[in-house]
């Protein structure tokens, strides 16, 4: 796909999407000079809309509690286009993505359990320089 194609898809998504945005070109700039998504760029354009009109109807059909939008360029950056809510059992509690245990909570899209361990492989900036310091 053509970095112009790639733009106007963008751009789609950037006019669909409900939360606090800024212009294309500064949305685009940032999303184009980001190293994490340099290979697959194409691949996350084409994400994104489907993406939006489902977080969209998920929060118009819902009791349950939905995060706020965030900023669209939080919502490119954390790969939010990648978010799924709920299971097939909405009881059914999220695993710890570090060691299968029930989540506590989320570090960026990462549940994790309430293990230092855990915290510090979803990414906790906080608890690896506690593991580094050799506090548990």
């Amino acid at each position: 796909m053509d970095k112009l194609h790639m733009k106007l898809m963008f751009e789609e998504a950037r006019l669909l999407y409900p939360g606090t945005k800024r212009g294309l070109e500064v949305e685009w700039e940032y999303f184009w000079n980001l190293k994490k998504f340099a290979h697959r760029r194409s691949e996350i354009v084409s994400l994104m809309v489907p993406a939006i009109k489902r977080q969209i109807v998920r929060h118009q059909d819902t009791t349950d509690f939905v995060p706020s939008w965030k900023n669209f360029k939080s919502w490119v950056y954390n790969e939010y286009w990648t978010l799924e809510w709920g299971s097939k059992d909405k009881n059914a509690p999220v695993a710890c993505k570090n060691c299968g245990e029930p989540s506590t909570g989320m570090y960026g899209n990462t549940p994790h359990c309430r293990k230092l361990e855990c915290k510090a492989a979803a990414g906790d900036g906080c608890a690896k320089y506690l593991i580094e310091q050799g506090q548990k």
